[in-house]
């Protein structure tokens, strides 16, 4: 019999794990590992201990800044492909040669694509003189899974490479994954790939052999597999969510599915953080897409639930009844319990860390998706106040660029800059690189000449919409705030939808596909066909069977889509996995912009 998808999918974090082994089993005799931080998330979700141990490995340490006792000769560092750290990794490995000459120290180095590329790493290595000495290894992770229909192939490094530097040269191993994916789900019924970067990957996976026992296993599975570019929805990224786990993700930010803020925000009960995992904490299974105002009155409900059980069950009659109550409850009463801290816990910080703002916030990004006089005025006073964040002010900057609001924009610049200081000249250049538009107008000032380097090279929020209605009309109700959702719209309390929801909603109803096919060109980059064999179709048959989709972004996706998708999922009765080079979290375009 047939294996559902979700657990075909299953074997993609098992790829890895056999991927990394082989590593290690090809290392002869007992090795220490040394494990970037960044990573070890990533790991644990593919691999343990036990696997470790089993295949050589004797003792494990973190790179974390000093010397690591050297216990073996054979030393295996695995870290991400990045100029800090490999420079760093590489004068570690320096000063072992000088502390243990006359003994055969033998370093291996395994990297997961970064932002540097595997030629640049070797001539990184020949001018440390260690060219002979050090052994290069490459790791190209599989699919992970951080969620129940979420998976990611875990490349922070991504959206800048891709989305600010136009480094390509992490395509291919996102096209390995996507083949390897396709390997194990079957080729879907129709592949739709969006944007300049997805078209370039669908061209390199037409070029890794398909084996023949493959071409007809698995098919008719996976009815769509929908591959996008990140730049063909940026108010996705730029506008604030309001459901739990996108705002918390905006606040507090995310790695690998697992929340970490400080113990003074309350979680001293959780120390590791809170993982956002809806198949093991079944609170957060429930208050993951609800509307953040909505989420502690849910958990005040269930605590005083659970003080009612428990105040049952301090007036049991009879042993029998505690020992019922002991064998059956009292584990998931301790679970839930914990799980309350921790969430109740998250919404305080929240609540804190947003203060005020908020409102302010949403109320200026209402403003410039409808096009309202004023906003430009209302965002410099933002700035100006000093009420903001860098990251909360570069994706106003983004937001009014993508909504084509150029008036004034100089000056909004210029206020920013003020506030954060005009060494953020160059971040501000960033978003132009990343193909945002603000004025064109010549200006004589250096932030006029900035802001004209940000040249228009996509269509405004407003043309899409026309194409796509992915805004609500001024005075529209705002959904309500209570589950379920009506309308993908309210993960942003009803403001806009996002653009690939929308798209995913057009196949679902089999709407015209000349209407779509016209509506997409309004979208930055080519759009490609193809069909259950692979072969060209110059246009897609509507609605998609079996209806079961895997939308895949290049350069990150957002938890404000994850829901948004998820609320689709629930109103039309499809299966829908999201994937991503990983998630679009707090500080992704900080660093993006700010590190280039």
């Amino acid at each position: 019999m047939d294996l559902p998808i979700e657990k075909r999918l299953e074997a993609l974090p098992q790829i890895t794990q056999r991927k990394l082994l082989s590593i290690f089993d090809s290392i002869p005799d007992v090795k220490d590992l040394l494990i970037d931080p960044a990573i070890m998330k990533p790991l644990q979700r593919f691999t343990g201990i036990k696997a470790l141990r089993s295949h050589g490995i004797e003792k494990i340490y973190l790179l974390e800044g000093g010397q690591v006792p050297v216990t073996n000769m054979k030393r295996v560092f695995l870290l991400y492909s990045e100029y800090p750290k490999i420079r760093q990794v590489l004068q570690q490995i320096q000063a072992e040669l000088q502390q243990h000459q006359g003994r055969s120290l033998s370093p291996h180095l395994i990297l997961v694509p970064g932002t540097i590329s595997h030629v640049a790493v070797e001539k990184l290595v020949e001018e440390e003189a260690l060219y002979s000495l050090v052994t290069l290894h490459t790791l190209n992770f599989e699919l992970i899974k951080l969620d129940q229909g979420l998976w990611s192939l875990e490349m922070p490094s991504a959206f800048r490479n891709l989305n600010v530097q136009g480094d390509i040269s992490m395509l291919k191993p996102i096209a390995k994954a996507l083949w390897s994916l396709q390997l194990v789900v079957g080729r879907p019924n129709l592949l739709w790939a969006q944007g300049g970067m997805a078209a370039k990957v669908v061209q390199l996976m037409e070029r890794f052999p398909w084996p023949k026992d493959k071409i007809k296993s698995n098919q008719g599975q996976l009815g769509c597999l929908a591959i996008v570019s990140r730049d063909i929805d940026w108010p996705s990224m730029f506008l604030t969510p309001v459901t739990y786990t996108a705002l918390v993700d905006q606040v507090i930010g995310s790695h690998c599915g697992n929340v970490k803020f400080a113990s003074e925000a309350g979680a001293s009960s959780a120390p590791d953080g809170i993982y956002l995992n809806s198949s093991t904490d079944q609170v957060y299974s429930h208050i993951k897409n609800l509307h953040f105002s909505s989420v502690f009155p849910y958990l005040s409900v269930k605590t005083k639930e659970l003080q009612m059980e428990a105040c049952k069950i301090s007036k049991a009659s009879s042993p029998s009844e505690m020992k019922a109550y002991v064998k059956e409850r009292l584990a998931q009463s301790a679970e839930t319990k914990k799980s309350l801290a921790q969430h109740i816990a998250t919404c305080e910080y929240v609540v804190e860390q947003v203060g005020s703002s908020f409102e302010s916030i949403q109320n200026a990004e209402t403003m410039a998706l409808s096009g309202r006089k004023g906003v430009m005025t209302q965002v410099e006073d933002l700035f100006g106040q000093n009420q903001l964040n860098l990251s909360q002010c570069l994706k106003l900057l983004g937001l009014l660029s993508v909504c084509g609001l150029s008036d004034d924009f100089e000056a909004v610049l210029t206020q920013f800059l003020l506030c954060h200081g005009h060494k953020h000249l160059s971040t501000v250049h960033s978003l132009g690189l990343m193909g945002l538009q603000v004025e064109e107008e010549s200006s004589n000032s250096i932030v006029g000449r900035v802001a004209q380097a940000m040249k228009r090279k996509s269509s405004t929020i407003q043309e899409v919409d026309r194409k796509f209605k992915v805004l609500f009309p001024d005075g529209k109700e705002v959904p309500d705030k209570a589950l379920p959702a009506q309308h993908m719209s309210y993960v942003f309390g009803g403001s806009y939808t996002p653009v690939v929801g929308r798209i995913l909603e057009w196949f679902i109803k089999g709407e015209p596909v000349a209407q779509l096919e016209e509506a997409l060109k309004v979208l930055p980059g080519p759009t490609m066909w193809r069909g259950s064999r692979g072969e060209y179709l110059p246009r897609p048959n509507l609605p998609v069977n079996p209806k079961t989709y895997i939308v895949f972004f290049i350069g990150g996706v957002t938890y404000a889509e994850v829901s948004a998708f998820q609320i689709l999922e629930a109103l039309t009765g499809v299966r829908i996995l999201v994937a991503s080079t990983s998630i679009v979290s707090k500080d992704t375009l900080v660093e993006a912009c700010s590190n280039y």
